[in-house]
């Protein structure tokens, strides 16, 4: 299998192509419309690969007799349509590796390339003025002025030399201003942008049809009103009948035969991998669930096939998404209201538009609750170890050693005066005792500590066991294994370390009287043990029982 090829001939012909050409059926309805769509998924998720299908499909440069045979548009009526329009193909995705102040000319070049693609079927049908302006294009002399309105410009020459409208495919057009989005030189790109987008789509009586792929919405506050008037399909939004995006449990199970993959690793596949919702469906990371097919191991290949440097920077922003807020939607997820037309110059003003990036960038997913309103969770364990890695980071102190270690030893011994230090070591340190404001975010914080050191275990929430309610319970996935009930006391006001070790002692005792560790006895844990903590703002006090 060849993973991560973007041209779809090559696709078909030399590996495995998932099939994804429905969306020709209804982009074919737009077509002569002069409108378009904007696609928003993550990185990874084929959006190269779609845009090649379609100027495979609809190219009139190529004879594409038998490359759709056997897919399901070969059963359509819009097989007519198989090679017959022009099509304009602009991808920005070399913009990777460009140094910022180099980023406006690397588009000049870019446009210079497309339009000698063109060079032979257009020259001839041009004025002696429009010779120049397309002489300009092609050798690099033209103003910036002249490539801004350059891909509006080609539309028409196009049109003019073959009497037919072109459609426009427009691949990471986000991917510039992400690149350069932190630096100094943002605006400057920005204004280029601008420019070019608001001369090719603000007038849309030239083409046929337009669409545009990219990770972020970067319409409205970073690009004015060039690219509003084309509605967008996300994670938020739709524009799309369907989702055409990432692998359905139709098409992994499909994978899994063909494959030879034990249909025993189905549910791994989604747990690991899946989740993501798009248009009311849940899918599968393809890249990700092809490079577990090939490989047959479990690790987090999306994570590690790009750049992550703004998803750490949005991490960092602590005075805008809190420790304890993270916290809350990686363990159990949070209603936020989300505004579609966030962009990449408001990610960071607000929480929900921080969160809204990293939904929109694969992160987060969302289901819908009521209007603007999404339920925000970690979509798969991929997802959410990329959260952890981070936040384990954090969780070391600054000669390096990992807090976490220790704190699993003493979690599995029962020893209440080292945990005390590391935890308060942590407080200290590496956390902002700050953002713990009541017993709910010191109980996500512990929860959360437990999640990272004890990775083969599952940590849970206010459990019901005995005659009460636990705030957490920690138990190995493995029967016979050690287990772990812990209660905890918040103390808002100052108060001597003697009545810290008292509320310590008292958390521990309701444990033991309310029986929170019933559960855990029914599942054969052992080692069992019971602990109690005692929050003062950074400061904390633990007192342990073994139980089994």
């Amino acid at each position: 299998m060849l993973i991560g090829l973007s041209d779809f001939k090559m696709q078909v012909e030399k590996s495995y192509y998932v099939d994804k050409t429905g969306i020709i059926d209804e982009l074919a309805e737009r077509l002569d419309t002069s409108t378009g769509i904007i696609i928003n998924r993550p990185r990874r998720f084929g959006k190269s690969l779609m845009l090649s299908m379609l100027d495979a499909f609809f190219s009139d440069r190529y004879d594409n007799v038998d490359l759709f045979n056997g897919l399901s548009v070969a059963k359509s009526k819009n097989m007519a349509l198989r090679n017959t329009l022009p099509v304009i193909n602009l991808s920005f995705k070399d913009s990777s590796g460009i140094p910022p102040e180099k980023m406006v000319s690397s588009f000049m070049d870019t446009i210079a390339v497309l339009y000698r693609s063109f060079q032979n079927e257009v020259t001839s049908f041009l004025d002696e003025h429009e010779k120049k302006y397309f002489d300009r294009i092609v050798d690099s002399s033209a103003s910036r002025e002249d490539y801004m309105k350059s891909l509006n410009s080609l539309c028409t020459f196009v049109q003019r030399a073959k009497g037919k409208k072109a459609i426009i495919l427009v691949d990471e057009y986000d991917a510039p201003i992400e690149r350069v989005f932190d630096s100094g030189d943002f605006q400057d790109v920005v204004d280029f942008l601008k420019g070019f987008f608001v001369a090719s789509f603000k007038d849309v009586s030239n083409f046929s049809f337009a669409l545009l792929t990219g990770v972020f919405s970067i319409t409205k506050g970073t690009l004015g009103s060039g690219l509003n008037n084309l509605p967008v399909d996300s994670a938020i939004s739709r524009a799309l009948k369907h989702n055409y995006f990432g692998f359905t449990d139709e098409e992994v199970m499909r994978l899994c035969t063909d494959f030879h993959v034990p249909s025993t690793e189905i549910e791994n596949i989604r747990n690991y991998y899946g989740g993501y919702m798009f248009g009311g469906e849940k899918v599968c990371n393809p890249w990700s669930v092809l490079n577990y097919i090939d490989s047959l191991q479990y690790a987090t290949y999306w994570n590690a096939s790009g750049s992550n440097a703004t998803f750490v920077k949005a991490l960092n922003k602590n005075e805008i998404l809190t420790q304890e807020n993270l916290l809350v939607l990686l363990q159990s997820g949070k209603r936020i209201h989300l505004d579609p037309s966030s962009s990449y110059d408001t990610i960071y003003t607000s929480e929900a538009n921080l969160i809204l990036y990293l939904v929109m960038a694969g992160y987060f997913t969302v289901r819908p609750m009521d209007f603007a309103n999404y339920f925000v969770f970690p979509p798969n364990l991929e997802t959410k170890y990329a959260f952890m890695e981070q936040i384990r980071r954090k969780y070391k102190d600054k000669d390096g050693l990992s807090h976490l270690d220790e704190i699993r030893n003493c979690f599995l011994y029962g020893d209440e005066e080292r945990l005390s230090y590391h935890i308060k070591s942590l407080l200290l340190s590496s956390l902002s005792y700050y953002d713990f404001g009541n017993e709910k975010s010191y109980q996500i914080m512990i929860g959360t500590l437990l999640a990272l050191a004890f990775s083969d275990c599952v940590c849970r929430y206010e459990v019901i066991s005995g005659t009460g309610r636990c705030d957490i319970m920690l138990r190995n996935k493995a029967k016979g294994q050690f287990g772990a009930v812990i209660e905890i006391k918040y103390h808002a006001t100052p108060i001597s370390s003697a009545r810290l070790n008292a509320s310590a002692e008292r958390a521990l005792n309701q444990i033991l009287s309310q029986e929170y560790h019933d559960e855990l006895l029914s599942s054969e844990a052992d080692p069992i043990y019971a602990y109690g903590f005692a929050f003062m703002k950074n400061k904390v006090a633990v007192k342990s029982k073994r139980i089994r």
